[in-house]
């Protein structure tokens, strides 16, 4: 199947591909190197974890739900295996990166709205233990570590544009736009979010681990012997020639798949 552009701003339509040379034909065949179908799993990581699916080359939303416990999350990740051509090999995982949260800061209780702390240090770090258990739950599946990217609520909100409205805070916006672009209406935040999450990732995320994919392949070609079979590669995409990326997409990795980003 041909890929397609996809517009991160009409919700139930295709998504932009980044301008330049690395194509998405040719960022699919970095993730698919292992000949299983790419697709982008979402997870907005928390006590209820919200998780989605995104086949890039179509764009669509293939899966979405929530999960509250080890058990759901296990049921969740099995119900993948049921998709065409899945391979834990083929799959780009995007968590939600919480980092940003300052160990120093407290948020008191505000009376008037009954909202408690959300961004207190000890939230932080069950959102971090929330992470290390989807973690474990891939590394029993070997997905490869190397495959796991972290999207800050600032990057993957982006695809949200247009969609508050005025009075929205950001989870009815979120809830707003994922509805819109799965056809159905969402009660979730959860996985409104992880839905936003996938989709930035099949975009901005993809774009992101193949072009770091093939500059590593690139210099690895680089550090090979000269000799009569010795082929040059430039440094950064942004020097390739037409075809260039094409090539080394084809090419295996030469360091087990570079490093753990996630």
């Amino acid at each position: 199947m041909t890929p397609r552009a996809l517009s991160l701003t009409a919700p139930g339509g295709p998504l932009g591909w980044p301008a330049g040379d690395l194509s998405l034909a040719d960022a699919l065949a970095v993730l698919g190197r292992a000949s299983g179908t790419p697709y982008v799993l979402g997870i907005d990581q928390a006590a209820t974890s919200g998780y989605a699916v995104v086949e890039p080359a179509s764009g669509r939303v293939v899966a979405s739900g929530t999960t509250s416990s080890t058990e759901t999350q296990v049921a969740a990740l099995e119900r993948l295996r049921n998709l065409p051509g899945f391979a834990w090999s083929a799959v780009l995982v995007v968590f939600e990166d919480h980092g940003g949260i300052d160990p120093l800061y407290r948020q008191r209780f505000d009376p008037k709205t009954g909202k408690a702390p959300d961004r207190s240090p000890r939230v932080a770090v069950g959102l971090g233990d929330a992470r290390g258990g989807w973690r474990v739950l891939l590394d029993l599946r070997a997905h490869p570590k190397a495959q796991r990217r972290l999207a800050a609520p600032s990057e993957w909100r982006r695809v949200l544009k247009g969609a508050r409205l005025p009075g929205d805070d950001l989870k009815t916006a979120a809830v707003r736009w994922a509805s819109a672009r799965v056809g159905r209406r969402l009660t979730s935040d959860d996985e409104a979010d992880a839905i936003g999450i996938a989709t930035w990732g099949a975009v901005d995320g993809l774009h992101g681990f193949a072009a770091d994919r093939l500059r590593a392949r690139a210099a690895a070609r680089a550090r090979k012997p000269e000799g009569p079979d010795a082929r040059s590669s430039p440094a950064s995409l942004e020097s390739w020639q037409p075809g260039a990326a094409a090539e080394l997409a084809r090419e295996p990795d030469n360091d087990n798949g570079g490093k753990e980003t996630a």
